[in-house]
């Protein structure tokens, strides 16, 4: 019997491999055609998740409150509205601002910084012109790419400004019927696992969702603090950035912070010094005790786990991939969790 076992487990394994080798070689092909469709499907993922998030809200209007569905659906739904519009109104034009203000003072400083950084050269007796030569090549290698990936990055923004809200009304105003019209759709024998799996799915996913939220809303508005009792410049821009970018786990905070740190080098060493200990101490701080803590509260992912799948969908999918590497698979693991549990797999 544990021959059996073994043998079956070591037939899974080569032929795991197997398929783990093919998608290797075969999804390259495919990697362009995917990140489009991928891109498409942004405003509907993230009116999906809102939705999500959302819908307890609605149940509790509904249940507790005695409203009916379409009202409570109404009341969540304008509500939500009326803080994005709110928020954009209030922070997109003070961070536009701060960014033309950010502009302005490099131009107004230009001879100032080149002092510096000619000084530096000098002291690091670095080779002026291979350094220009290597980036003019870059310069005209990539600078098509680059104005690619700027129209791609202006009509994902305006599709997400404005496909969204739509997409998330009716989503919204269609949820439960959604829901009803999956469940008869799904053979009785099958229904009871798929019908528990989502309930895992939804309590494991809301779960870290909520807790992504409220992790980077509290390391934005701890590194704004920080960064104003620095005396750094535009620290609302560079805030804002660092949590936003702080939604992908561990190297989201390092690649937001890089702006911050290279402002601060122009405006002043001390408080680049000042900015490079407050990176360290906020990201030990939410390493140490906020991602603890929230993650005991939401979902538990071990460290390496995490790095490997954000490894995986970042290579694959850029920065999209790593936005949804994570919750991919939370929905695997949930899925596979089940059945080893309840079917033996």
């Amino acid at each position: 019997m544990n021959i059996e076992k073994t043998k079956d487990k070591l037939v899974t394994l080569v032929l795991c491999l197997v398929c783990l080798f093919l998608i290797t070689k075969v999804l390259p092909y495919f990697v362009p055609f995917l990140n489009v469709i991928l891109s498409a499907l942004i405003p509907f993922i993230l009116a999906f998740v809102i939705t999500y998030v959302l819908e307890p809200a609605v149940e509790f209007l509904e249940k507790k409150l005695n409203f009916k569905r379409m009202s409570a659906f109404m009341i969540v739904y304008f509500v939500v509205m009326f803080v994005f519009i709110a928020m954009v109104l209030a922070l997109i034009p003070e961070v536009v601002n701060q960014f033309n203000s950010m502009i302005s003072f490099i131009i107004n400083h230009q001879g100032e910084i080149q002092l510096k950084v000619s000084k530096y050269i000098e002291h690091s007796h670095i080779n002026i012109s291979e350094i220009v030569y290597k980036l003019k090549e870059w310069f005209f290698r990539y600078i098509f790419s680059l104005l690619n990936s700027g129209i791609s990055l202006i009509k994902a923004f305006f599709s997400i400004v404005f496909m969204t809200p739509i997409f998330l009304f009716l989503l919204m105003k269609d949820y439960r019927s959604l829901k009803m019209k999956l469940k008869l759709r799904i053979l009785e024998a099958d229904r009871r696992d798929i019908i528990i799996i989502m309930r895992n799915i939804d309590v494991v996913l809301g779960k870290y969702v909520k807790g992504k939220l409220i992790d980077c809303f509290l390391v934005g508005t701890l590194v704004y603090i920080i960064f104003s009792i620095l005396g750094l410049k535009f620290a609302l821009l560079f805030s804002f950035i660092i949590g936003v970018t702080n939604l992908i786990p561990y190297v989201g905070p390092v690649i937001g912070a890089i702006p911050a740190c290279l402002f601060a080098l122009l405006q002043s060493f001390n408080i680049f010094i000042g900015v490079l200990i407050a990176i360290v101490f906020i990201q030990t701080l939410e390493s140490v005790f906020l991602v603890p803590y929230i993650t005991s509260k939401t979902v538990e992912i071990h460290e390496i786990t995490t790095l490997l799948v954000l490894l995986i969908g970042g290579s694959l999918f850029g920065i999209i991939g790593a936005l949804l590497a994570i919750p991919v698979y939370l929905v695997i693991k949930v899925i596979y969790e089940y059945y080893k549990n309840n079917k033996g797999v």
